[in-house]
């Protein structure tokens, strides 16, 4: 399959499915995003232009990292903590 003949069009129950799945990814991104960055000190300000980056793992006993032009901060559960995230070195 080529790069130009794989988009597929999403319709009817699939499709809405779709759509509610992806506002309700978005609303708990930054509703995780305030409580990290908010226990971290990290002064996030929100509009709707904001790009969130968000790692989650499959297991759920594991960090999800978060991620956007404010900051890096990641929730561990357990033991349910927020820190911040690991320096990167190139």
């Amino acid at each position: 399959m080529t790069e130009e003949n794989y988009r597929v069009q999403l319709e009817g129950e699939q499709l809405e499915n779709a759509r509610q799945a992806r506002q309700a990814i978005a609303q708990n991104l930054m509703t995780l995003r305030e409580i990290v960055f908010g226990a971290l000190g990290v002064d996030a300000s929100t509009d709707q232009d904001l790009m969130i980056t968000a790692r989650v793992p499959v297991n759920p006993d594991d960090c999800i990292t978060v991620e956007d032009e404010h900051g890096c901060g990641m929730y561990c559960d357990p033991p349910g903590t927020c820190q911040p995230c690991a320096p990167t070195t190139l």
